[in-house]
């Protein structure tokens, strides 16, 4: 249950938060959808190349852990001032 319930959270997103030109307003906008119905997934190619540029370090191996959502409808609200 516990796992279900953190897969669940790392892939759930409410919220939506941008700068402004002046890089002072921050807007909101609600993103609203049904939960993502979460599936395993099969790694047919796979690379390290973009990790250096987060500071991580190449691991040489595929990945723990995979899984996929086919996809939601996505309904997207207007950006507001904060």
């Amino acid at each position: 249950m516990f796992m279900a319930l953190l897969i669940y959270c790392l892939a759930f997103r409410t919220y939506v938060c941008q700068a402004g030109k002046d890089a002072r307003t921050i807007r909101r906008g609600a993103v609203f959808h049904e939960p993502y119905l979460l599936c395993r997934a099969e790694v047919t190619a796979w690379d390290e190349n973009l990790l250096p540029f987060d500071g991580f370090t190449p691991t040489g191996r595929p990945p723990d852990h995979v899984i996929m959502s086919r996809g939601v409808d996505v309904t997207i609200f207007p950006l507001e001032r904060v």
